[in-house]
């Protein structure tokens, strides 16, 4: 198991993350593309593209392994919990507000979303990243029950990773649900946001951090190393891969995703030294409590700001009205998840 000091480090990493949830998504949904492309939104992109989701999913595969090991009927009911969870925001938060007529017109258009008859199921079977987390979970979770956890989780990374490339768009049918399964495996937005291929690798890289640090093995100042290594060697292959890898950052080719991968380790690394050097404090508790509270956060924030779409518009706000929103939603679903939060332990 993790120490007391580790634990706390952890939630100190990701608590900031899922603080910043809210702030990145007004960005993304409100902002003009000046406020986007300026100090705002390079803030906001920075943390959304480097420790961000990947961090997210790095720790679920961490979390898989300190956790003890869960039946094959836990694993199951979870991963049909994340699947639903999925398709129900997007349920509420796309395809209720399109079939009422209340979406932006340029909210498609921006999105690549084409407006044909089967937009309302496209909309609602959004590969989006509790989507992929289902899948990811389900994978760590029999890998975890396995004979040989460390040796399967390293093959598997390492084939997630080198097979990405040729998992991508392999083309579609008439079936609907034969392509959303497709798409998960290797599309891009916006019909997968988060693709197996190549996000599945940051899950078992988190396995195998987990497995090292349960086992003692490696100091921290070792995961420092590894982590700036990794950054640099993701630097360097990047510069020498084909141009259709690097279309998009949420699906990355072989170098992008060893970089964000040694980010996310460095900065985990960060919160280690820091959760052990300084003492305990408002800040630090109040992020810690936002990484108890991801998912509701996370759930709420979203229902929030897309609903307030209808109302803002998309890509209209200025920097001041950005900064408003941000305040806004962000106050107001920490208040919701933590009011939420309390009826549940009362009952």
């Amino acid at each position: 198991m993790l120490t007391v000091t580790e634990s706390r480090g952890v939630a100190l990493a990701r608590g900031i993350i899922v603080f910043l949830i809210a702030p990145i998504h007004c960005v993304m949904v409100y902002s003009t593309p000046e406020v986007k492309h300026g100090p705002l939104g390079n803030i906001m992109a920075f943390f959304a593209e480097n420790p961000g989701a990947h961090l997210f999913m790095f720790l679920m595969g961490a979390f898989v392994v300190f956790s003890k090991k869960k039946p094959y009927k836990s694993i199951l009911k979870r991963f049909l919990l994340l699947l639903i969870a999925g398709w129900l925001l997007n349920l509420i938060k796309f395809v209720i507000p399109h079939l009422l007529h209340l979406l932006p017109e340029n909210f498609y258009t921006e999105n690549y979303f084409i407006q044909d008859k089967y937009i309302t199921w496209r909309l609602l079977f959004i590969n989006d990243i509790l989507q992929f987390a289902a899948f990811a979970y389900l994978v760590c979770a029999l890998i975890r029950r396995s004979s040989s956890p460390i040796l399967i989780a390293c093959i598997a990374g390492m084939a997630t990773l080198l097979l990405s490339p040729w998992m991508w768009d392999k083309g579609t049918t008439g079936n609907l649900f034969f392509n959303v399964f497709v798409d998960l495996l290797g599309g891009f937005p916006p019909k997968t946001y988060f693709p197996l291929f190549p996000w599945l690798f940051h899950c078992l890289s988190g396995m195998l951090f987990a497995f090292l640090l349960q086992k003692n093995k490696l100091k921290h100042s070792v995961f420092v190393l590894t982590g700036m290594v990794l950054i640099l060697s993701g630097k360097f292959i990047w510069r020498y891969e084909p141009g259709s890898w690097h279309i998009t950052f949420f699906r990355a080719g072989w170098g992008g995703t060893i970089f964000h991968n040694g980010i996310t380790i460095l900065w985990i690394s960060i919160f280690f030294f820091i959760r052990k050097n300084i003492p305990n404090n408002l800040i630090f508790h109040f992020f810690e409590w936002c990484s108890n509270h991801i998912t509701s956060i996370y759930l709420i924030q979203w229902c929030i700001i897309m609903w307030l779409l209808l109302l803002v518009g998309y890509e209209k706000s200025g920097l001041v009205q950005s900064l408003v929103l941000i305040a806004g939603t962000s106050i107001v679903s920490l208040f919701l998840a933590n009011t939420i939060t309390k009826k549940q332990n009362s009952n």
